[in-house]
């Protein structure tokens, strides 16, 4: 299991409602690519109103949003997909090395760490527009 080391400058609270409403905005942009398809199936499956909710849902139970992206796509193509997805974002604010191990973190449904990784990327990506 990758360890992930926190301090930072935004609490959990914080986090979420930064990540979500910069989650709305792209999700805007990017109405018909395939990753915002799967999400906003996902809340819809699970009756999440936003993606703040979605986040909350995520961070309390990951075994679950992940039980879900599963129950879409075949295993070796969640984790691919997924993969990609986390890698790709993370990379844009300079923390990709973090996606490893946060879809490690989601799969074994290991909330403490996949907390301490978001709160991670959301500092980054809040650095990032500074």
């Amino acid at each position: 299991m990758h360890e992930v080391l926190v301090g930072g400058i935004m609490d959990l609270e914080e986090a979420i409602r930064f990540v979500a409403g910069r989650m709305a905005r792209r999700a805007e942009e990017m109405q018909d690519y395939p990753t915002v398809r799967l999400l906003e199936a996902i809340m819809s499956e699970l009756g999440c109103k936003s993606y703040e909710e979605l986040i909350r849902r995520l961070l309390d139970n990951p075994k679950e949003i992940y039980g879900y992206a599963l129950s879409r796509v075949k295993e070796e193509l969640t984790n691919s997909f997924l993969g990609m997805l986390f890698f790709d974002v993370f990379s844009r604010f300079g923390v990709g090395d973090l996606a490893p191990a946060y879809i490690e973190a989601l799969r074994e449904g290991d909330r403490e760490n996949l907390r301490k990784i978001f709160l991670k990327v959301a500092e980054a990506v809040k650095r990032r527009r500074r």
